[in-house]
């Protein structure tokens, strides 16, 4: 029986990107004014950030209906497929709420709905694992069985130039936001059991970026995995994450990525983040 593997847009992959490993994407939208876009889809990254930078009001995101994920779900269910969807952590959008609606609906019980507890590039490592094991021949079970020891040792680090869009969207407490309003500093932010919070803060880039180094020399980098660095804005402060990353861990192929539209709402522009998979 085939595996077919289902994502959302957050994961960080363009169309092209993900058709080439064989997953498919179901997109969270992206809403300035009164239009609605579909991430990815209909607004790329690029075409987003233009948009953000022009745009005299700040964009919304929304998860996907429960429509959206029906359609791909029916079609594996004539298809006698599997269905792995590897999604956005629950608790920063409902996108696996709607996909448990959409099992419900079509009734079909070859439907894996794994919670990546991650997002944006943390998430996309875990959607090319699950890719990987399925080109090695595992099973459903096998997979989602990895996956789920996998996505504990997840880290993810971000410096963004303020925390307004974040608080804004609801992704971060008053409390949280307060480091980045009050201090007036890039706040530093750290994903970690599914939530994002605020844990340290940088003065100017040189800083930052030494700042996010500290904490990663806390973990054991396994480089049996992907490294992967995101940006919005200028590459220029990830450039440099990069560069002071490499001087401690040896990188053997670091990777990096234009933070998706989806992500960009939320972080808003001049953000940096890395991401990879610790011994730990």
């Amino acid at each position: 029986m085939s595996i077919k593997i289902i994502t959302d847009s957050s994961s960080n992959f363009t169309l092209p990107e993900a058709k080439e490993i064989g997953v498919e994407i179901i997109p969270l939208n992206i809403t300035f004014g009164d239009k609605t876009y579909k991430d990815g889809s209909e607004l790329s990254a690029e075409e987003f950030y233009d948009k953000l930078l022009s745009s005299e009001t700040l964009p919304k995101t929304s998860q996907p209906s429960p429509e959206d994920f029906v359609t791909i779900f029916e079609e594996a269910k004539t298809n006698n497929e599997e269905i792995i969807a590897i999604l956005i952590s629950s608790k920063l959008s409902g996108t696996i709420q709607s996909a448990n609606i959409a099992k419900e609906i079509v009734g079909y019980e070859k439907i894996h709905i794994v919670d990546s507890g991650s997002t944006t590039i943390g998430q996309g490592i875990l959607v090319e694992e699950v890719a990987k094991l399925r080109k090695e021949g595992l099973s459903v079970e096998e997979i989602i069985t990895k996956i789920n020891m996998l996505k504990g040792k997840i880290r993810l680090f971000a410096a963004v130039d303020t925390l307004e869009y974040l608080q804004r969207g609801g992704r971060l407490s008053k409390t949280s936001a307060a480091i980045g309003g009050l201090l007036n500093v890039k706040p530093i932010l750290h994903l970690e059991d599914g939530k994002l919070s605020a844990i340290g803060k940088g003065y100017g880039t040189t800083r930052t970026i030494a700042a996010i180094s500290k904490l990663i020399e806390g973990s054991q980098i396994d480089f049996n995995y992907p490294v992967y660095f995101g940006y919005n804005g200028s590459k220029e402060m990830m450039e440099k994450l990069i560069s002071s990353t490499q001087k401690k861990n040896e990188i053997p192929n670091p990777k990096f990525k234009l933070i998706s539209g989806v992500i960009g709402v939320h972080t808003g522009p001049g953000a940096c983040a890395i991401s990879y998979v610790s011994k730990e």
